[in-house]
């Protein structure tokens, strides 16, 4: 670990250009050399045999030179081997643990084990903390049918859970000692069979098997289990139900509790779960792990069941008997959850003794959130103005700042009369750490400036970024491999330095990827500048089409980032596409309209130009554009349903009454990205988007 956080720490420090001036190399000036290889045709891909190019020309390239060029197919096909063991050995940034990890991959691939084996020893040596090339090289002597057993005695000794807990691990043992006949051999298969949570490995195990057979007769039980992993593994959960019920408690293990609730949840077998985990939890012989699983899975059926006191029975026993502190937590979570559900009225003072159990405050942000919600849904005020002040000490400032505000709208505008301190729920909700949507409100509210996001960046280039820091990552840039890029680094995405982190969001904006761009800067959402979390995309389609629907340009680009975040390819769960996540049938009506046949939904021009005319179309039906949004998402018919038990209360409390919790927050968020764009890219401030968004002045929204 320390080898890869020194070589990390580099992308801190560098300093080098992207490229040294007047490089050449293997004779070729490096500009040329760069669009000769993406191209493809330089001379070495043809080459037989590529010794003649001396690898150290790679030295003077951005970080990564020889993982990228890796990827090309040659003529020498043992130039890729060559450019990744090189690479790994200059040891520069993250690219030489990338370049030895795919280069054992490569050498295993390719049935070379006993040069795997050579390499990852030395490798080995270079990275002693990477868990996955060391597991590599024991791989590299398992295909070689060595045994393994100090191999593996050496890596769990090494890396202790990591390896335990990695079913692949669990898989080479079992072979291993399958293979070799060791005394113990039944032992290790049964702990893959029994202990390992279903994967591609049990199937792996059963054709290893199915080839070779097993030494001797194994209790059926074993075979019984084998056979529940693959169904599982395979989702067919009818076959995978009852053998598991059928098995004695005494034989559950951690895992297959794990199987049993998968089957169970899936909503086929709730009741039979609830019956077997009951027999589990009754029987004498089963350890108290396993025990414990056993009644937070009951616990979790009866509540998906709707039976909430007996779940609330179940919680409250595994909160008290948690050793975890995060295990504590989340058995906490769901006391909170099934009191509100069960206890209304008293769910705080019930909760009391629980609340030494919270550590992270946000975990609870969900259920405290909801529960103020349901309060005001109701009408309950006073109980809305209770939960305000009884989770100060352990609300997250986002739910706090959301409570403050419900409670300061209701006595501002004569629905309620607080009895809460004014500056107490101003203090909530204008905190830097609270609710940036709420604190804008506030402001538009009172006539006051209040900051909704960070201060507005310089956009366009690399300023503010140094080129060191941009070389650490430009590399997938530079030689066309900027769709593997988001991909490759998200793994050590809280290990590289913030800067480099920036620069490669800015990067993947400028390869035309701004949906991982976008994902990029959120991995340094504090530090991100505007541009990077807010991009403009598609500028020309945009504009053109708010000018032509007389659509503030702002709204069009929230709309787009917030249903898409600018991936025309993007579809939806429930089968919306592009840009603006258009369904295929609103689509069709909608092109029809326009006369527009046939339009494919991922051009981004066909998809914004029907996206932005149906919002147009809905905003002309609607009192305030804030309506229309709700349809966008939730159809406009219930909209309407929901506007006629909405009477006397204002627009922005209208919001909070939402029934749906995915249209209340997508109203939301795009409100705050309407808010960052119309401050970062034009004039409009606050009052200029709210004023729009409700379609009337803050004097008339206070009455």
């Amino acid at each position: 670990m320390m080898r890869i956080i020194s070589i990390l720490l580099c992308i801190l420090c560098t300093s080098d250009s992207l490229f040294a001036g007047g490089q050449k190399i293997w004779g070729v000036p490096e500009e040329q050399f760069l669009h000769s290889v993406t191209g493809q045709y330089h001379p070495i891909f043809t080459a037989r045999d590529a010794e003649k190019y001396p690898l150290r020309d790679l030295d003077g390239m951005s970080p990564g030179a020889g993982y990228f060029l890796s990827f090309f197919t040659y003529a020498d096909e043992k130039l890729p081997y060559r450019l990744l063991e090189y690479e790994a050995e200059r040891g520069q940034y993250l690219f030489a643990l990338l370049s030895a990890r795919r280069l054992m991959e490569l050498l295993i691939r390719d049935d070379l084990d006993k040069e795997a084996e050579m390499i990852g020893t030395r490798l080995s040596r270079l990275f002693p903390g990477d868990y996955l090339l060391a597991k590599k090289l024991v791989e590299s002597r398992y295909w070689q049918e060595l045994d393994i057993s100090p191999d593996l005695h050496q890596l769990q000794k090494r890396f202790d859970s990591k390896a335990l807990e990695d079913p692949e691990y669990g898989l080479f043992a079992a072979v291993n000692a399958v293979r070799h006949h060791h005394p113990e051999w039944k032992a290790f298969v049964e702990r893959l069979v029994m202990e390992y949570p279903a994967s591609s490995v049990h199937h792996r195990f059963k054709s290893y098997i199915s080839l070779h057979g097993l030494p001797d007769i194994v209790d059926s039980h074993v075979l019984t289990s084998l056979n529940i992993r693959l169904y599982v593994q395979e989702r067919k959960f009818d076959a995978a139900f009852p053998l598991i019920t059928g098995l004695p408690p005494r034989l559950m293990t951690l895992s297959m509790l794990d199987d049993l609730y998968m089957c169970a949840s899936s909503g086929l077998y709730v009741s039979g779960g609830i019956e077997y985990l009951d027999s589990v939890i009754a029987a004498g012989t089963v350890v108290p792990s396993v025990k414990f699983r056993a009644r937070m899975y009951r616990g979790l059926l009866f509540r998906k069941k709707g039976l909430l006191v007996q779940a609330l029975e179940d919680f409250t026993v595994c909160t008290a008997e948690a050793k975890d502190p995060d295990i504590r937590q989340r058995m906490a979570w769901y006391v909170l959850e099934s009191l509100v559900r069960t206890h209304h009225r008293t769910a705080l003072s019930e909760f009391a003794p629980f609340r030494d159990f919270v550590h992270d405050p946000e975990y609870f942000s969900d259920v405290l959130s909801d529960w103020g919600h349901s309060l005001f849904m109701e009408g309950e005020y006073a109980a809305l103005e209770e939960l305000l002040l009884g989770v100060q000490d352990f609300a997250a400032p986002p739910v706090l700042s959301y409570l403050s505000y419900i409670v300061f709208r209701l006595d501002q505008t004569g629905i309620y009369r607080t009895r809460v301190d004014a500056e107490l729920l101003r203090f909530h909700i204008t905190s830097g750490e609270g609710d940036g949507y709420y604190r804008a409100l506030f402001g538009y509210m009172n006539g006051i400036q209040a900051d909704t996001v960070s201060p507005a960046p310089a956009s366009g280039g690399r300023e503010g970024i140094s080129e060191g820091h941009a070389a650490a990552v430009s590399g997938f840039f530079d030689f066309g491999f900027s769709s593997l890029a988001y991909e490759s680094l998200l793994p050590f995405k809280d290990e590289l330095a913030t800067d480099s982190v920036l620069a490669f969001s800015r990067l993947l904006h400028e390869a035309g990827r701004p949906w991982e761009g976008i994902r990029a800067a959120l991995w340094r959402i504090d530090q991100a500048p505007d541009n990077l979390l807010y991009p403009l995309g598609y500028t020309d389609i945009v504009e053109k089409t708010a000018l032509e629907h007389g659509l503030p340009s702002w709204l069009l680009y929230a709309l787009i980032r917030t249903e898409s975040f600018f991936n025309p390819a993007a579809v939806s769960h429930a089968g919306a596409v592009g840009l603006t996540q258009l369904m295929p049938a609103t689509a069709k009506d909608v092109s029809g309209r326009l006369k527009l046949p046939g339009i494919d939904l991922t051009d981004p021009s066909g998809n914004i130009a029907l996206g932005g005319w149906y919002l147009d179309h809905l905003i002309q039906r609607s009192e305030a554009p804030i309506y229309a949004l709700m349809g966008y998402n939730a159809g406009f018919s219930r909209v309407r349903q929901w506007r006629d038990s909405w009477k006397d209360i204002p627009a922005d409390l209208q919001v909070e009454l939402i029934p749906y919790e995915e249209t209340r927050n997508y109203v939301k968020k795009i409100t705050r990205s309407a808010l960052a764009y119309g401050r970062t890219y034009t004039t409009a401030d606050a009052g200029d988007v709210f004023d729009y968004m409700f379609n009337t002045r803050r004097t008339e929204m206070n009455k």
